[in-house]
This record gives C-alpha cells, sequence and structure tokens, in this order.
C-alpha cells in the first residue's frame, strides 16, 4: 500500500487532471463538472478543458467542486446533469463515508436541529480509522483508492476496464450499485455508526480530488491518501458482494401483501388528501419546510422563495421554491438533507420524505387522518363497492354477492350457509365457514401476527384465542357419518385448526392492517360512542372505525364538572388563563398526531397536586394513556431497551415522572420524540417495525433536571408548567384521583374533549406564567450565557485577544464552584461565537477568541491592554 499527504490549501490543478485520467482511462462519454449552487454545471470530452472549468469554479471559491461518477452518453438537458438513464459508462464502483465534524448536519451544537432529520439514529464515525473499519467489516474487497473528500472518505473500487451502461443492464447495475451501498449502510449500522442513502445512484456527483471543500466557512483539501494496484473486473466484484452479503445478509422480507382491496372511485366534487394538502399548506406549513428549520432568506410563500437548509450557517441558496408558476415545488440544490440534490418534489412528495420516509402511500394515509381530503360517504359501502366491481365480474357470476361489512375490505363469494358441511370437507372449506358465519366479529392484523375480536364497542386482541374455541365449535357442526368422519377429527385436532386459522387469515373480509387500527387521529373512542375531538359530538360505536383502544369511562357532554373544577382552583388557585391553557395542552394530547413540538413539564414541590393531575387523566384516558418507565427522558450510563419505544406506538399522553435531584435530560432523544418523525423499534423478541408517532409526552418531577447544551431545538420544545400552589392540609383528601375517576370521570372527560376543540380552534396559546417560567429555567441552566455575564467583557473586535484555552480553563472553573457540568469545548466555542459576537481567530502560536476579555485576566492581549489604557477601558 502506498499513501500520499497533501496540505496545500489552493487549487490542485495536476491532481485534477491526474484524476481524470486515473478514473476515466479509455472510457468513453461526457465527463460532468459542477459545484455547489451550480449543479447543472457543464460536460466535456477534452479532459484539459475539464481541468481549466474546475480551475475557473474555484475562483468563486465555492463550497464544493463535484465530478459525475458515471459518464454522459450525450449532452444532458439545460438545468441538469442528467439521470441514471443518461448514463453511458461505469468506471467503477465507489462509497461515501461522512466522517463527525464540521460541515455535517449530524452535527450536535447548542443550537443544533434534529427535526429534518430526526429518523438518523446513530452518529457519524468519529475518525478516519472508524470508517476505514467498516469497509473492513462488509468483508467487501479492499478499495483500489481512498480519497480524503475533507470530511469523509470515497473508496473507490475501479474496474480493469469501463462497463458500458444499456437499456438491457441499467437494471442490473443500478441493482448492484444499490445493493453495495446497502451492505455498507448494514456493516456501518453493526458498528454504531451511521451511512447516508442515495449514494448508489448513478448519476453520483462526489467531490474531485485536488479541489478545496470549503463546507463550514473552512478550506480542507479532497486530496488521494492511499492507492492499490487491484483492478477488477465486474464478476469480481459480484462475487465481492456475494461473500459482504454472506456476512450481512439482507433483510428478511415482510409478510406476503394481503390481496390488493378494492378502491372505490372517488365521487365528483371531492377532493384526495394529496391535492388537498398541497392546495391549503404552505412551504412554510409546519408540515412541510417551517416545521424542519428551513430558513426563508428570500421571497413570500406562494411566490418565488430562496431557502437555507437546517444547521447551515453561511450565505448560499440550498433549495427554491416557486420557480414554476404552473406548480409550487420544491427544487433542492443541497445534498446535506434528506431529500435527494438535484431533485423536485411536490408538497405532498416533500411531507412524505420528511416524516414517512418517502413511504408515499403512509403519508397519504396520514394525511387523511389529519382531515386532508374529502371523505367518501359511508351512507352504503357496500353499494359503491357493489358498483365499482359490476363491470369486472363474469356474466355467469351474476348469482354471486358481494360481502361487505366494514368497509375495509370487499370481496365476492356465494351466498353462505350457516351450516360448514355447505362449503365442503376441506380446511380451505372450514375457513370460508368461519368468515361466513362469525366475519362480523372477527378480523386479523398480518402485521402483527393476531387476532382480533369485536367486543361490542371496540376491537380487543385476541390473547385468549377464542377464535379456536369459534373453529372447535365449527367443527363440532359437521357431521359424523361415514363420508365426513376422518375430515371432522382432522378439523377438531389442534393442528387442524391452526392450519384452518392460517388459511382464514389471508381472507381479504377479515384482513386489519396495522395502520388501519385506531387510525383517525381526531377520534377517540369511549364506551359511549366515539367521540369527534374537532366537533365535540359523539355517535355509536362501530366496528368500521377499526378502534382497539377505548377511554375507561364514558364521556357525558351534561354532567357537572364542579369536583374537578373545585380541585384545579385549589391546585393553581385564581390563574385561570393556566387552568384554560392546561385545559387546551390536555385536549391537544389526546389528537392522534403531532402538531406543536412541546414537552410539558410539570413542576414543582411535593404536595401540590401535580400527581393527582396527571394521574386523574389518565385514569379516565384507558388505553390512549401509558407511563414510561423511569428515568425515561434522563441521561443514563446504559440505553433503554427498544421496547420502551416500541410502547409508544399508537398511545397519545404518555407520563414520564420520578425526575431525581441529579438527573440530567438526555437532549437527543428528547428531540426524537417530540420531533414527530417516524420511529423504529421492536418488542421483546420480534422484528422492528416503524411507526408514525401519536403520543405526547408529559414529564413531571420535583427537581428540574439539569440541561447540558441546551439551545434553541431544546428550549423551544420545553414547556414548565409551574405547580406552585400548595394544597391546604384541611383540603388534602387521600386517593383523590381515584374518586376524581370513579366519580366524576365523565365530565372529567368532557372537560378534555372540550380542550380538544378549542386547541383546534385556537392552538396552544401558551400563557405568560409558563413562557416565564420557561425562561427562567433555560437561565438557570445556560452556564455559558452565566459565565458571560459574570466573568467576561465583550468589545474590542479583534483587537482584543485572549487564548482559548484560558477562556475555557476560566469557564470550568466557574462551573465547578457553580456546582454545575461544562459543555464541551466545541458547544462553548459555538455558542460564544453564535451568540455573544465572538471571534475565532487563530496565529502560528495559539487559537484565539476575538471582542472578549476575562474581567479577571492581567493576561490579554498587549493590543487590547494599551488600547484599554488609553480609553479608560471600555
Amino acid at each position: 500500500m502506498t499513501s500520499t499527504e497533501q496540505t496545500a490549501t489552493g487549487l490542485d490543478h495536476t491532481m485534477v487532471r491526474t484524476w481524470l485520467d486515473v478514473l476515466y482511462v479509455n472510457t468513453p462519454g461526457l465527463v460532468h463538472i459542477s459545484s455547489t449552487g451550480n449543479w447543472s454545471g457543464r460536460a466535456f470530452t477534452d479532459y484539459d478543458q475539464a481541468t481549466d472549468y474546475v480551475t475557473e469554479l474555484d475562483k468563486a471559491q465555492p463550497e464544493g467542486i463535484y465530478l459525475r461518477a458515471t459518464t454522459l452518453r450525450g449532452q444532458p438537458g439545460k438545468g441538469g446533469r442528467g439521470g441514471a438513464a443518461d448514463s453511458l459508462a461505469l468506471p467503477g464502483l465507489w462509497a461515501d463515508l461522512d466522517i463527525a465534524g464540521p460541515g455535517h448536519k449530524h452535527d450536535v451544537c447548542p443550537d443544533d436541529c434534529t427535526k429534518g432529520h430526526g429518523h438518523i439514529t446513530r452518529p457519524l464515525p468519529p475518525t478516519e480509522v472508524d470508517a476505514r473499519h467498516i469497509i473492513t467489516e462488509a468483508g467487501l474487497p479492499d478499495p483500489t483508492l481512498w480519497v480524503h473528500s475533507g470530511g469523509g472518505l470515497y473508496p473507490w473500487w475501479l474496474l480493469d476496464q469501463h462497463t458500458d451502461i444499456t437499456n438491457d443492464n441499467l437494471s442490473d447495475l443500478e441493482q448492484l450499485t444499490g445493493r453495495w451501498q446497502a451492505v455498507i449502510g448494514r456493516s456501518a449500522a453493526a458498528l454504531g455508526w451511521h451511512y447516508g442513502t442515495g449514494v448508489g445512484d448513478l448519476a453520483r456527483v462526489l467531490r474531485i480530488p485536488g479541489t478545496i471543500n470549503r463546507k463550514a466557512r473552512l478550506e480542507r483539501p479532497c486530496r488521494i491518501i492511499d492507492a492499490r494496484p487491484e483492478r477488477y473486473s465486474l464478476d469480481q466484484l459480484h462475487a465481492g458482494l456475494r461473500d459482504a452479503i454472506s456476512r450481512h445478509p439482507d433483510p428478511q422480507p415482510g409478510p406476503p401483501p394481503a390481496p390488493r382491496r378494492l378502491e372505490v372511485v372517488r365521487p365528483a366534487g371531492h377532493i384526495t388528501p394529496n391535492d388537498h394538502f398541497e392546495a391549503r399548506a404552505g412551504w412554510d406549513d409546519p408540515l412541510l419546510l417551517g416545521g424542519a428549520d428551513w430558513t426563508l432568506t428570500k421571497g413570500t410563500p406562494g411566490s418565488y422563495c430562496e431557502w437555507r437548509r437546517p444547521g447551515k450557517t453561511d450565505p448560499g441558496i440550498s433549495a427554491t421554491t416557486g420557480h414554476d408558476p404552473t406548480r409550487d415545488r420544491l427544487k433542492v440544490f443541497t445534498d446535506a438533507t434528506e431529500f435527494e440534490q438535484g431533485q423536485v418534489y411536490t408538497k405532498p412528495g416533500a411531507y412524505a420524505v420528511l416524516h414517512h420516509g418517502g413511504d408515499h402511500k403512509a403519508a397519504t394515509r396520514h394525511l387523511a387522518r389529519l382531515g386532508y381530503g374529502t371523505p367518501t360517504e359511508k351512507t352504503d359501502p357496500a353499494a359503491e363497492q357493489r358498483a365499482a366491481i359490476a363491470d369486472l365480474l363474469p356474466p355467469g357470476q351474476a348469482a354471486r354477492v358481494l360481502a361487505a361489512v366494514d368497509g375495509t375490505a370487499a370481496r365476492v363469494l356465494a351466498e353462505p350457509s350457516p351450516n360448514p358441511e355447505q362449503f365442503g370437507p376441506t380446511e380451505a372449506g372450514m375457513a370460508r365457514a368461519l368468515v361466513a358465519n362469525h366475519g362480523e366479529v372477527l378480523r386479523y392484523c398480518p402485521q402483527r401476527a393476531r387476532w382480533l375480536m369485536w367486543d361490542g364497542h371496540r376491537w380487543t386482541w385476541d390473547d385468549a384465542e377464542q377464535h379456536r374455541e369459534l373453529l372447535l365449535a365449527l367443527a363440532d357442526r359437521i357431521p359424523n357419518d361415514k363420508e365426513w368422519a376422518t375430515f371432522r377429527k382432522r378439523a377438531m385436532s389442534a393442528a387442524g385448526v391452526t392450519g384452518i386459522a392460517r388459511l382464514a387469515q389471508h381472507n381479504p373480509h377479515v384482513v386489519a392492517h396495522f395502520d388501519d387500527l385506531d387510525a383517525n387521529a381526531w377520534e377517540l373512542n369511549t364506551p359511549a360512542g366515539i367521540v369527534d375531538l374537532r366537533t365535540g359530538t359523539v355517535r355509536a360505536a362501530e366496528p368500521a372505525a377499526l378502534h382497539t383502544r377505548s377511554t375507561a369511562v364514558p364521556v357525558d357532554l351534561t354532567a357537572d364538572p364542579g369536583r374537578w373544577n373545585e380541585f384545579l382552583a385549589d391546585t393553581f388557585g385564581d390563574n385561570d388563563e393556566l387552568i384554560t391553557y392546561l385545559r387546551r395542552l390536555v385536549g391537544y394530547s389526546v389528537v392522534g398526531h403531532v402538531g406543536p413540538h412541546v414537552l410539558p413539564f410539570c413542576h414543582g414541590s411535593g404536595g401540590n397536586g401535580k400527581g393527582v393531575f396527571l394521574e386523574a387523566l389518565a385514569g379516565v384516558l384507558g388505553d390512549y394513556a401509558t407511563t414510561a418507565p423511569v428515568g425515561f427522558l434522563m441521561a443514563q450510563s446504559h440505553p433503554g431497551h427498544e421496547t420502551e419505544i416500541a410502547r409508544l406506538a399508537g398511545s397519545r399522553m404518555v407520563i414520564c415522572s420520578e425526575v431525581n435531584e441529579d438527573d440530567r435530560f438526555d437532549e437527543a432523544k428528547v428531540k426524537m420524540l417530540t420531533g414527530g418523525d417516524s420511529l423504529t423499534a421492536r418488542f421483546m423478541r420480534q422484528d422492528h417495525f416503524t411507526f408514525t408517532p401519536t403520543h405526547q409526552l408529559w414529564l413531571m418531577g420535583n427537581h428540574q433536571p439539569a440541561v447540558r447544551s441546551g439551545g434553541r431545538s431544546f428550549w423551544r420544545r420545553l414547556r414548565l408548567i409551574p405547580f406552585n400552589h400548595e394544597v391546604p392540609e384541611e383540603k388534602i383528601v387521600d386517593d383523590l384521583q381515584g374518586i376524581l375517576v370513579r366519580d366524576h370521570g365523565p365530565a372529567l372527560l368532557a372537560w378534555i374533549t372540550a380542550g380538544t376543540t378549542q386547541y383546534h380552534a385556537s392552538g396552544l396559546q401558551e400563557p405568560d406564567s409558563v413562557k416565564a417560567a420557561t425562561a427562567e429555567y433555560a437561565h438557570d441552566q445556560d452556564s455559558v450565557a452565566k459565565f458571560v455575564q459574570e466573568c467576561c467583557h465583550l468589545g474590542g473586535g479583534e483587537h482584543v485577544t485572549i487564548k482559548t484555552a484560558k477562556v475555557r480553563e476560566a469557564y470550568e472553573q466557574f462551573c465547578y464552584a457553580e456546582g454545575e457540568t461544562p459543555v464541551s469545548a466545541k458547544a462553548l466555542g459555538t455558542a460564544l461565537e453564535k451568540r455573544f459576537k465572538v471571534l475565532r481567530l487563530r496565529t502560528p502560536a495559539a487559537r484565539l477568541y476575538g471582542n472578549l476579555s476575562l474581567l479577571i485576566d492581567e493576561d490579554a492581549s498587549s493590543d487590547a491592554s494599551s488600547t484599554r489604557d488609553e480609553q479608560g477601558g471600555w
């Protein structure tokens, strides 16, 4: 192995030219060069002209200059670099391994943002050695070349001769590059590191060795650091991939999809969820860029706008909207977000990427749950289904009828007979008999591999396997004569019942997909009926609603809430504004979608009602409320099991309690669980699954946990609810929460649902008392701000300097004296620069801060000292 190092900070013209020769030796087609902000770039057949173009681009000092991995068969269309189908030749395979550091969206800093990329649950590898180990662990062949991009590594496996890309092999090559990247991703995951997506695109662009990486306002050379003599044939790379997959197997496919359900044509005048969302939502909507912390830098939503991505602080356009007057779409120029660089997205498409990992079907379903689109009429679903399939039925089947019980599926079958022998002496016949006799009370969820049974107001999981008893009862009705005796014995055996049940699971009449259960975010199922949380009205329970959860008490809109109001008055005094806010906040918490990203924190010393308040709410909400394990949101030495996350699926109000005096927030976990992005988890001894959050976390404690990094993305979530009023001893009632649930539960539930309608009408509207309490908490936890306020002087610009190490030492001493944990050196520097306008300077001898001096420091720069003497201080 050979290794080369380059420390020059300017463009290396020779290395750029050499790279083109190395990568594309004897390769036909055009090479495409582009740069940040100029992704259309230019394509060349002459490598000298291409190198000169790189030199021309570098004069503008862009963040990066890039080369398309494959050559082009012709000049691309205006404004683009061509897609995969425009590729002519493949020179080899590659990977793109980001390393933690400046310029990556995974950086954690006081002002970090996780909304746009909360689905990333693993950190980037911290060192070059860790990044290289991903390839070694993958079991792939040794790369021919290693390129350091200035922020990561590009391993390249060069072919001994290029591969022509044709219509016949395009799909195979896309599958090869995609699986190559997938096995690298699984290797990274096995080591606990994150690996990006979209790397295997045949139109992928990568930095050119010899150019400069200027991300994060730094200048770092992109250079070749290692080279080997090995070249590979395409067959050898396929063999290497097979070896790697044997080490890191492809994920096992999920259960076979249920038969496609009948799609009923939407009547004229009705609008789909996607069309409704596109017409109603602006790009600054919380469900789009506005909720992902993109910054609007130019324009007004609805017209041409320019946007800057999360985490980007220097000038530059990351994306635009409104560029096409016929349809307002998002055009992306950056590769540092979950969006694909160079792609154009509609609003529903962008929503699917931001919240559902690009799953458009799941995104559409969730938009419908949020109220987008006009629902089809439910007055006679069977009639609609019959009309929709009338043209599909063969003429000879005119006597057959359509059985449709709940609108979730449709099937065509013969008019059922109550006697199982009418279906024939087979397990398939018995499966049909089960559905014909008990289909109204049975459902099967393939994603959970479990049966459900209707209990009169909801579907309950059949933990006792009562469906088997129904099958045995049917089998007992089979004639016991000679013709049926053998099958009857088989049908009544354990193996027979299991086989029949397995066949019945696939009957579309009983299939209920997990995403369809409890799917309506604005419905609350109660023993008295289903509450429409938008209007507060109640309708009768129905199987078609597919509710598996229920409140513990019925709702009674006419019940007297006097005892609950008395408790609230005792707890909060005369603070009607806070009580009204809490009503809206609790109401929001029972809606099954994540809107405002908030974490209510009920704080106060013991005996002030916060436990009674939350326990009473959880008591009436029944299945919709749950508690989290002790320390769920606190930093721990050992991470909790994934089942802790899995238990959140489908929940609405989740209560976290028991905050100890020395606890500290796990800030990344708080952001992940309150951000609304899809979560992946698993139950014990079960496969992983991904779900869209429906929960709202509440925290309760006598102590305020420490906040180490904080930043806007943390504090904009927290809502400190002050429980300052100590309940008089004569008004303390033992088991008050139980009394409120048992004796006043229907009135309390009506209070909650009224809060939901208020939230739906006017939002949360935080009162000043909550804002002030939260701000005070943030200030108490902001060790950097207190250090600057008490120990530093700001001013003097670059004429006043001090060594960063000296400031760090003073800051740590301040924190230890105050009993606080200091933030990291990186977080301290970032906070001083962004929040207090401190300059970061560097000399050959030391790293310095400018515009800052220590009040107790006598070792500031002489320039600063003389200036202070002449001007009598700042």
